[in-house]
């Protein structure tokens, strides 16, 4: 089994906020964004895209 890893994110460092599965990933296109989401669907797995503004931060819970 693999060790975790601490990724360093920071709600007040815009460039280290990671809070999904594609903020994880390289920047992407529009067009690679699209392709990547059609793979999820293709596979039956669903799909869970999550934002939110910093300034409501603590009024949202994701489970």
């Amino acid at each position: 089994m693999s060790e975790m890893q601490d990724y360093k994110s920071r709600v007040s460092d815009p460039a280290s906020r990671k809070f999904e599965t594609f903020s994880y990933l390289p920047a992407m296109t529009t067009e690679q964004i699209k392709q990547q989401i059609e793979y999820i669907v293709k596979k039956g797995w669903n799909p869970g895209l999550e934002h939110t503004e910093p300034e409501h931060l603590m009024d949202n819970y994701w489970y």
